[in-house]
């Protein structure tokens, strides 16, 4: 078992992972826009809520339906925005 002393090392190491885990991410939508790759996110979150549910039995809260509502309409209304441009 870790002792308290080994926490700030571990959010070191979880931020650092974190950062360069994302990096791809970032340099991948740059040349083709967020119209594009943004809306491949919304899959994941309904599984994360299905996941969560059946598999941890973890009912959402409130704020966590109406934040993927947002990320998901969003999701859907980026292509929509880019075509009219």
């Amino acid at each position: 078992m870790a002792g308290p002393g080994s926490q700030p090392g571990l959010l070191f190491v979880t931020g650092f992972l974190g950062i360069v885990g994302r990096s791809p991410f970032a340099h991948g939508i740059a040349p083709v826009g967020t119209g594009v790759v943004l809306p491949l996110h919304c899959p994941r979150i309904v599984y994360a809520f299905v996941i969560g549910t059946v598999w941890f039995a973890e009912m959402p809260g409130i704020r966590g339906i109406a934040g993927a509502g947002a990320i998901v309409a969003s999701g859907l209304l980026l292509p929509k925005q880019a075509g009219r441009r």
